[in-house]
């Protein structure tokens, strides 16, 4: 049997401790029959001590973790000794001599002979940053759960007291008065959007991506008819030709929905507005990890643009691609 190449002698440490500070890496092997383990890379500065201050006993290195992870890395590797585990994976805790925690991946395998372990080897990496940032995003959809739901209360109260306070006093106020109470109105309206806005941003993280065919067309034709009213909208609105895609609805919905709703809304005013959606070819590209086709959505630009456009009065219905949806401002 070909010995693996992991398992070999090493005579060339120079060459391969660079390679895995590079790397970011430090390994080990284990040769049970001689009771030798060598490291590889940067043991000490994984560790957090001074250089050549780790002796290279596996003991020595478990008796570094936390309390609550020595016990299960130390039955993670007696079970890949019996073969049980063969490889296998996990995430400990390391406990640095200036009492700092600091979070370790590691990987490890075992090659049995004759039903007896022969070798061990196995990797660690510092995944410390990478926890810390998960448990950012972690707080940050905690967060935004809560302020979405609390504050949808008040939102929604102020906004339907404006609108009892217009229907029923809407006749005793001044002009000035009126335009004070449909300010109020506006911002509660547009307040009520950014929360709901934090709540989808707080769940769009924890589920599962579902990739489906989307008419990307279609869903823009839905989009501009839901969003005109919200936006108070009253320009032209083009779809123009736009290729289908291959992806989750929900974010393909969400993103469109936001470069569609920022047209509309920053629209310079003009007599006539002209709300456009076309694409333009790019190089088709591969998500890393997916299984799947390259993603339709990926080889196309889809750009939504609002801008004051002259509208002649007397403008050929046949010549136009877009309907007139505002045809009282073409004479203005």
């Amino acid at each position: 049997m070909l010995t693996p190449a992991w398992a070999r002698p090493v005579e060339r440490r120079e060459q391969l401790d660079p390679a895995h500070r590079e790397a970011g890496v430090t390994s080990w092997i284990w040769d049970v029959t001689l009771g030798r383990m060598e490291w590889f890379g940067n043991p000490d500065a994984l560790l957090g001590i001074a250089p050549g201050a780790f002796s290279g006993r596996y003991e020595d290195y478990l008796e570094r973790l936390h309390p609550d992870d020595a016990l299960a890395a130390k039955c993670t590797f007696v079970e890949g000794l019996k073969g049980l585990r063969p490889h296998y994976r996990a995430e400990e805790r390391l406990l640095w001599p200036d009492g700092s925690v600091h979070w370790l991946e590691t990987f490890g395998h075992a090659e049995h002979s004759d039903g007896c372990a022969v070798r061990m080897a196995g990797v660690l990496r510092d995944i410390t940053e990478r926890r810390r940032a998960e448990e950012r995003i972690r707080d940050l959809e905690a967060f935004s759960l809560a302020v979405s739901h609390d504050l949808h209360a008040p939102v929604r109260t102020i906004a339907g007291f404006a609108e009892l306070l217009r229907e029923d006093c809407g006749s005793m106020l001044n002009v000035e008065g009126r335009q004070h109470l449909e300010r109020i109105r506006v911002a509660a309206k547009n307040m009520g959007e950014m929360i709901e806005g934090l709540l989808a941003l707080s769940t769009s993280g924890r589920r599962e991506l579902a990739f489906d065919a989307v008419s990307v067309g279609a869903l823009a034709t839905e989009l501009i008819g839901y969003l005109r009213p919200a936006c108070g909208f009253t320009g032209e609105a083009c779809v123009g030709e736009l290729p289908a895609a291959h992806g989750d609805a929900r974010l393909i919905r969400q993103v469109l929905q936001n470069l569609l709703a920022n047209a509309m809304k920053f629209t310079t005013p003009a007599a006539c507005s002209a709300c456009s959606s076309a694409s333009t070819r790019k190089r088709s590209t591969r998500v890393r990890g997916s299984a799947s086709p390259p993603c339709a959505a990926s080889s196309s630009v889809t750009a939504a643009r609002c801008a004051p456009r002259a509208c002649p009065a007397a403008a050929p219905r046949s010549t136009s691609r877009c309907a007139r949806l505002n045809p009282s401002s073409a004479g203005a």
